[in-house]
């Protein structure tokens, strides 16, 4: 039997449309760790906003977040590997900000390895409520930069989020794509109409990510699942992809198959009936 790693993204797949793990996911995945079973997440979401679903599933694999920029282990409690934003775009990066009139969110690692936002302008209604539901979760460890290129050296860039409307943030896109040493990918959670534009490093990626996983832990063969255009590279490096129903066209055009929708515990219960049937094929 294969030593199979299983990787999904968070919103829209693992977590239903409310952004929940409901309680037959988390069982099912717990009882799949407790079979000797691998299975992680690579997400879109910062640490911090995804350590909000991991304290009900502290998982013992290692986990990918940010759209691959980090590998970080909940057992041990700290980073395995960072993907720097690098510090050199950051003046570029201000100047298309400043061209477009679009307030920008920069996370960084302090000294402290602690993780920080920052922003340029809340100006905005939609950047003011990025702001709101997010500053609880990072007790006062955020503040303003009116120029990225600013920052304390002593402070390592992650990656940018802007969050609008796509009409909107495709001008910030084509200009962004065209500075090298980055890319620009766009994401969408459930219910929301609005979408996150995410800046980091050209280096990185989920599917990168999960490569570099996949050789720490000595797995043979990766199962992904996901729902969005940034899912797209990670999809294209794995041995079997699964869309749920909710999953946009692109991620379901070169999906393995489609499998239920996320707030049917689709992913869970693809695993359970997989992992199962793998044992059983190879008594």
């Amino acid at each position: 039997m294969a030593k199979t790693l299983y990787v999904a993204d968070l919103d829209g797949t693992l977590l239903n449309e409310s952004g929940q793990l409901t309680p037959y996911t988390r069982q099912e995945i717990l009882r799949l760790e407790a079979a000797g079973g691998l299975f992680t997440c690579a997400t879109g979401r910062s640490l911090v906003s995804a350590k909000k679903v991991w304290e009900n599933l502290p998982l013992r694999c290692p986990v990918i977040v940010a759209t691959g920029v980090s590998i970080y282990s909940l057992q041990e409690n700290r980073y395995l590997y960072i993907e720097s934003l690098p510090r050199a775009v950051l003046t570029e990066l201000d100047q298309v900000l400043k061209e477009e009139s679009v307030n920008g969110f920069l996370y960084i690692l302090n000294q402290k390895q602690e993780e920080e936002m920052l922003y340029n302008s809340i100006n905005h209604p939609d950047a003011f409520e990025y702001y709101s539901s997010r500053f609880p979760q990072y007790e006062r460890r955020c503040c303003q930069y009116s120029l990225f290129a600013e920052i304390p050296y002593t402070s390592r860039p992650l990656y940018v989020t802007l969050y609008g409307e796509y009409r909107k943030l495709i001008h910030v896109y084509e200009h962004l794509n065209r500075i090298p040493g980055i890319h620009a990918l766009f994401s969408q959670r459930s219910g929301d109409e609005r979408y996150y534009l995410d800046i980091i490093s050209k280096a990185c990626s989920k599917g990168s990510a999960i490569l570099r996983l996949k050789k720490m832990i000595g797995a043979e063969e990766v199962v992904v699942f996901g729902d969005h255009l940034n899912d797209l590279d990670m999809f294209a490096i794995a041995d079997r992809s699964y869309a749920p129903e909710n999953a946009v066209d692109e991620i379901k055009r070169i999906a393995t198959a489609k499998i239920g929708h996320c707030n049917d515990d689709c992913v869970a219960k693809f695993i359970s009936n997989d992992f199962c049937h793998s044992n059983t094929i190879s008594v």
